[in-house]
Parts: structure tokens; sequence; C-alpha cells
């Protein structure tokens, strides 16, 4: 039924609208303060169109702020599945940890940032290059992903200085989420050896739920779940309060 599902996804892959129009739309509804309907029209950008991982990103930020942690770790998880290795969101990176911070799993919270700080951080130095007039080279696909649809060196630039922004404020908001979950382990108890890896599909009319393996399948991509329960408890007389 899985090799049905994506010979269906192949087969389709020439035919969906690249998603534009739809994600246009959706960053209107933020503009507008409305975020449970620009999670809708996120969610209505075209699977695998060229505007699909952007709005999968984006929805991720808003379902987070709304506190939806396990819809948004879910979308997290898809932007890292290998059919989108080509592209990277350092931003992911923040709203991830702040979500495993915020519900008192600190040690979590800590490995992801310094996944970020030898995963992505590094890369600051290449988009420099690349500011600076070095020619693009094939090591780093997920610039030349973002690079993509810019026709003029003006648009290239205003690519790359956005990505610049990018990695500065992931690693700025880290900064403060390590400052933060550093020290309020030291009061809380951290509930790291709880189960919080296992992810499964979201369950609705069309699609059914079971554990994740480890193995992406696309017609998964995008339906991901991490359930997510508050670690935070009682500890020497200390309460934290998250809502």
């Amino acid at each position: 039924m899985r090799w049905a599902s994506l010979l269906v996804l192949v087969g389709c892959a020439h035919t969906v609208s690249d998603g534009r129009v739809e994600l246009a739309r959706a960053r209107r509804a933020v503009a507008q303060g409305e975020p449970n309907r620009a999670i809708d029209l996120y969610d209505r950008v075209p699977r695998f169109s060229q505007a699909w991982p952007m709005a999968v990103f984006e929805a991720s930020r808003e379902r987070a702020n709304l506190k939806l942690y396990g819809r948004a770790l879910g979308q997290i998880m898809t932007l890292r599945a290998p059919q989108l290795a080509d592209w990277v969101f350092p931003e992911a990176f923040a709203i991830e940890a702040d979500i495993y911070s915020q519900n008192c799993y600190y040690k979590r919270a800590l490995a992801i940032a310094a996944h970020f700080r030898a995963a992505v951080l590094p890369l600051r130095d290449r988009v420099m290059d690349l500011l600076g007039g070095a020619p693009l080279g094939k090591e780093v696909p997920w610039i030349a992903t973002r690079l993509t649809g810019a026709t003029t060196e003006a648009q290239r630039w205003d690519q790359l200085d956005h990505l610049l922004v990018e990695i500065d404020l992931a690693e700025t908001t880290l900064d403060d989420i390590e400052a933060r979950s550093r020290e309020q382990m030291t009061a809380l108890v951290d509930g790291d050896d709880k189960q919080w890896t296992w992810i499964v599909q979201v369950v609705d009319d069309q699609h059914h739920s079971w554990h994740f393996d480890g193995e992406y399948w696309p017609d998964e991509l995008g339906y991901y779940n991490v359930p997510l329960r508050s670690s935070c408890v009682r500890k020497r007389g200390v309460r934290t309060t998250l809502f």
C-alpha cells in the first residue's frame, strides 16, 4: 500500500501548483493577527509543491505560538526528512528547543542547541563568503535551494542576507534558551528520562496512527505528531506555571 501511495505522489508531482498563492494568503493572515486562519491556509499549500517546505516551517511556528506543541514538533520532524534534505530552516531549531524547554525537557533543549551549533552555525561563514561574491558550490545544497528563483544579483543578495538574519536570530534565541534551561535545571526536575521520542501520525478520516520507526515515507510527510506532556513538577517547594 505504501508503494502505491509513493507511485501516486510521483505521478502527481508535475501537476500540483507551486503553492505561492496559498503561502502568500497564509502570511497575510499572520500579519493580520489571525494565526488559526493562517494555519488553515498553510495546510492548504499543496504537498511537495515549491512553497510547501516553507509553509510547513511557518505553520510549525504559528502552532508553537498557540501551544499546539505536538503538531509543531511533528512538522519540524517533517522538515528533517531525507526527501527535504535540501531545505534547512535555522529558526526551526530554536522553535523546537523552546518547546522542550517550556515543558521542562531541559537536556533535550540543550542537545538541540548543540546540534544547531555543530550543523548550521559553521555555514554562516559560507553565507558571508557568498555575500562577498564567492561562487556557489554544491557543498551547501540548502543555500542553493533558497536561491531558486533569484534571477538578479539584487534578489540573490536579498536571499543570502535573509539567510544570514535567520542564522543570527536562531543563534541569539538559542543562547537565551540555553541560559534559561541551565538556570531552571537547578530548581526543577528534568523529565528527560521519560519517553518523548516516539512519533505517530495525526489521526483523521484518511490517516491511521502508528509508531514512527525512523524511516520516512512520502505519504506520511506533513502528518506527524509528537505527543508531548509537560514534565514540569514541584521540587524543593518550587513550582513552575507554563500556561
